[in-house]
This record gives structure tokens, sequence and C-alpha cells, in this order.
């Protein structure tokens, strides 16, 4: 019965329709946005990224793999080569959206495409390390659900999905059970309770949105626009961009939004 009143009262704080994130709240804080790969954050969240640092929010990225893999444009490039390119290309993103760099862009530099294989209580442990010693108000990252229409926009990927499982079960409970990972304990990284988990979402089950018309889209863009390896044509870039917002925003069906990123909340983990 308790676990019913519980998760009932959990379910109560998770808004009924979507309504904007309340930006100003994180004010002086510090919030983590975990990715797959570099230019994940970027993709689902820059504008948010943007608008987070505006209000005066520390923002981190953690960054679980190093995309060694993703790379189409001719075959000369090697996986050692690409690695290097695309932590320059995450960084120099990361900076475009006003981040402290390189001291708030954490690479965790696991293999692109094999996040799966890694033992999860490793990378579980990584993330942990991460909470507690930037103990965020915050953090942002995918689902763990297969989303078939994620598929058109190319954001449906194993390691999207798994980076997601491991950030959730790093938050809950591992993070704030100080008998979890007693070595971080002995390392002087105290337990931490994340308050809320957002995770990227592109549909109607979204619970809040952040509405990136104007600056904030552009500075997205932007941002996309240093990942330089990833894309041909610079063209399709902002309007694969415009279209995803347009998209998200038409989905949350709110009066006179036209472009939006939206988070389905976990609040109090």
């Amino acid at each position: 019965r308790l676990l019913v009143v519980l998760g009932v009262a959990a379910a109560a704080a998770v808004p009924p329709f979507p309504v904007p994130l309340n930006l100003t709240a994180f004010a002086r804080e510090t919030v983590v946005f975990v990715g797959a790969h570099p230019d994940d954050i970027e993709t689902c969240a820059g504008g948010t990224v943007n608008a987070l640092r505006a209000v005066g929010a520390r923002v981190v990225y953690v960054v679980a793999t190093n995309g060694d893999k993703g790379y189409s444009k001719d075959r000369t490039m090697t996986s050692e080569q690409l690695a290097v390119v695309r932590a320059k290309e995450q960084l120099a993103a990361a900076a475009v959206l006003n981040l402290t760099v390189p001291a708030d862009v954490v690479l965790l530099d696991y293999e692109d495409g094999g996040l799966q294989a890694v033992p999860p209580l490793q990378v579980i442990q990584r993330l942990v390390t991460e909470i507690r010693r930037l103990q965020p108000a915050a953090v942002f990252t995918w689902s763990s659900a297969v989303q078939p229409q994620l598929y058109h926009f190319g954001l449906q990927h194993a390691d999207h999905r798994t980076v997601g499982l491991r950030l959730l079960d790093a938050v809950y409970p591992s993070a704030r059970d100080y008998l979890a990972f007693p070595e971080l304990l002995e390392a002087g990284l105290e337990p931490w309770r994340v308050p809320t988990v957002y995770l990227f979402s592109f549909d109607a089950e979204a619970g809040v949105y952040v509405n990136i018309t104007g600056p904030p889209l552009q500075a997205k863009t932007a941002a996309l626009l240093q990942h330089f390896s990833q894309y041909t044509s610079a063209a399709a870039v902002k309007e694969n961009l415009a279209t995803l917002a347009a998209y998200v925003a038409a989905q949350l069906d709110v009066s006179e939004l036209t472009q939006a990123e939206a988070f389905v909340p976990i609040p109090q983990l």
C-alpha cells in the first residue's frame, strides 16, 4: 500500500499536459546533460542548454562514447582519427553554447556502437562518480525506450537507449546510497539525490518544453554546425533542425508554440 501511495504521489508531480520548463529555477545551479555521442546534446537540447546558460545555470556535458564510427564522407578516416576529431568538435560546440570548456565537458570515451557490450556496472559507476562530483539540480538524457518515430530523424540508436538506462540506474539508487560503490565515498564523493531527471522527448508524452524560437534555435544550430565531420551541407543541417523543432512543437499542441524542445520529467528519484 505504501508503494501505491508513493507511486500516486510521484505521478501527480508530473504535469498532466505540457508546461514550460521553469528555467529560472536552475539559476546558479548545476545541470548535467548526458549524451551517447558527440552532437547528441546539441541535437536534442541545444536550445535548452543555451537558455539555461542565459539564466546563469552551470551546464556540464557527459558524453558516453567517442563517436568513432559515425563517418560517411569517404573511407580514408580511421576510428582512431575520428575519435580525436569528434572530441575537438564537441568542445567547439559546447563553447558556442557558452559552456566552460574543457572543464565542463566530460568525455567517457567508450567505443561508438559498443555501449551495450560494456559491463553495466562499469558505466553506472562512472556516471555515479560524475553525479556525486557535480551534485546537479537536474540531469537530462535519452529515454531507454524504443521510439519508432525517431528513426525518421536518425535519432534512434542502441547507444541512446543504453546510456539512458545506465543513467537512470546511476541516479536511482546508486548515486544516493552511500553503500553503493564504497570506494567513491572513500574518495570523498558524498551521496547525492538528483531531484529530477528529464528524458529527451519528441512527442505528446512530454511533460515540459522549452520554446526555442529565435536566438535559442540559432545558437543550437551554430553549435551543431561545429560537428563538421557529421554533415556535408550546412543548409541541410539548418533545415533539419528547424523541421525537428517544428515537429516537436506540433506534437505538444500548445497555442502559438512553433519550435520547441521537450522532455519527460521523472521527479524525486
